[in-house]
């Protein structure tokens, strides 16, 4: 009974769906980096600080709750890191804007000193992963409208922040890969159901850019490269029986 008692259409469903993330950012958000959190945070803060891709400070001598001392140096001197690369890549621009926000903060007299941990740059890099639970929110809509009306596509897409852990990792765990693992993952699928739809070069394209970000954002991710084999599989059987191979040929 749903779609007939609240009859949307997509516009106003993308309406509900931002306007529901706003409320749960605003009630919800916590910026913190911590655990394992240091280690993704570590690929951006050495090399724009420190000009370096050495960690022993940024897990040792760092105002956030520090992590396990397993980490040792290895035979070059730098410490190992097992986090993946792609949060940092993502983190980057608004912790740029942090950046900058704290140097212009330091000459006005607040006690920052543009160093990677002040509040501007945490809270922006941070603030990012929130964003991507809105993208995931957004791109799952677009996945469930494949199969469902607008007011039960935008209740799937809300459901899924309040109802699952993308609410944790996007709201108060925002330093760890998740929030973001899960929003290149659902990008990725969107990409893969376009390219089930009606194949093209421009869609394998978009799907070999999804499936990469989705790797960076989290290596065990790369299992999930399964689907465009099988699409691939599933085209190729079908060019093999045309006439003279040449839809495989296109393929």
């Amino acid at each position: 009974r749903w779609p007939r008692a609240l009859p949307l259409d997509d516009r106003r469903a993308l309406a509900w769906i931002v306007a529901a993330f706003a409320v749960v950012a605003a009630v919800t958000f916590i910026p913190t980096v911590r655990s394992d959190g240091i280690e993704y945070y570590a690929y951006l803060r050495s090399p724009t600080i420190d000009g370096d891709l050495n960690f022993e400070n940024e897990y040792h001598q760092t105002p956030f709750p520090q992590i396990s001392d397993k980490f040792q140096p290895t035979v070059t001197g730098h410490y190992e890191n097992l986090a993946a690369i792609g949060p940092a890549i993502v983190w980057a621009p608004l912790y740029t804007v942090g950046h900058v926000i704290a140097l212009a903060g330091r000459t006005l007299g607040m006690p920052w000193r543009a160093n990677g941990y002040d509040p501007p740059e945490v809270v922006l890099a941070v603030f990012t992963s929130a964003l991507g639970g809105l993208v995931t929110m957004l791109a799952g809509y677009r996945i469930a409208r494949r199969w469902a009306a607008p007011p039960a596509a935008a209740l799937a897409s809300i459901a899924t922040l309040l109802g699952s852990n993308l609410l944790f990792y996007s709201m108060r765990e925002g330093s760890f890969a998740h929030a973001l693992s899960g929003t290149a993952a659902t990008l990725y699928v969107l990409a893969w159901l376009r390219l089930e739809e009606r194949p093209s070069v421009r869609r394998w394209g978009l799907v070999g850019v999804a499936a990469g970000a989705t790797v960076l954002m989290y290596w065990i991710a790369a299992l999930t490269l399964v689907l465009p084999c099988f699409t691939f599989a599933r085209l190729l059987l079908v060019a093999l029986r045309a006439p003279a191979g040449e839809r495989a040929a296109r393929l």
